[in-house]
């Protein structure tokens, strides 16, 4: 499947301003598509699971001071989930840069 010139010109935009400036020399293709949507899905679901946790916590609202009323349940939810909650989005865009850029040459 193609992407018309505007579909590309859209993805590209969308890429700049996730990884910066060296996404201005790519061409995107369906592939790039498809590999940005499941990187951005990941990083929903990471959002939500962060979501989750917080209305989790039934010591406090999350408001400023949460954290110490509520430092028990947080130590203890990221003690065992601690996986869940260690930058995923961030693990998601630094895991899909090289294949999205590559996607696009």
């Amino acid at each position: 499947m193609q992407l018309t010139n505007e579909q590309k010109r859209m993805l590209k935009y969308i890429l700049i301003q996730l990884f910066g400036d060296d996404f201005r020399q790519i061409n995107p293709t369906y592939r790039t598509l498809e590999l940005t949507e499941k990187m951005m899905l990941e990083m929903h679901a990471c959002n939500g699971r962060i979501s989750r946790f917080f209305k989790s916590l039934n010591c406090a609202n999350v408001t400023r001071g949460f954290l110490l009323r509520c430092l028990k349940a947080v130590h203890d939810i990221v003690r065992h989930e601690y996986t869940e909650f260690r930058g995923c989005p961030n693990v998601s865009l630094n895991t899909y840069r090289d294949p999205i850029f590559m996607s696009g040459i």
